[in-house]
């Protein structure tokens, strides 16, 4: 089974302030960005709201999860990668 591919700009933020804004993904197999789906599955069955929330993301790759706490009403999201292309388009 190969790993799902995301190009480009294909990631977006599913619901809340931000919602519709493109997320930058660096191309290769390098990260594996979580798909839209996936997040929406995840963030209904932990609440939809993070009023208030600080976050940790330790693999952040294209900063989706941490980016859709923010649109979501967190307060404070730390985003961490090791990868260096990751890092630079996390903070451009």
């Amino acid at each position: 089974m190969k790993p799902a591919r995301v190009k480009g700009d294909k990631m977006r933020i599913i619901a809340g302030r931000y919602r519709r804004l493109r997320l930058k993904t660096i191309d290769g197999l390098q990260t594996r960005p979580t798909l839209d789906r996936v997040r929406e599955s995840f963030f209904s069955k932990i609440g939809p709201s993070f009023e208030g929330q600080r976050v940790l993301d330790l693999f952040a790759g294209s900063g989706s999860i941490g980016f859709e706490v923010l649109s979501r009403g967190g307060e404070y999201v730390v985003l961490n990668d090791q990868h260096p292309k990751v890092f630079q388009l996390l903070i451009d």
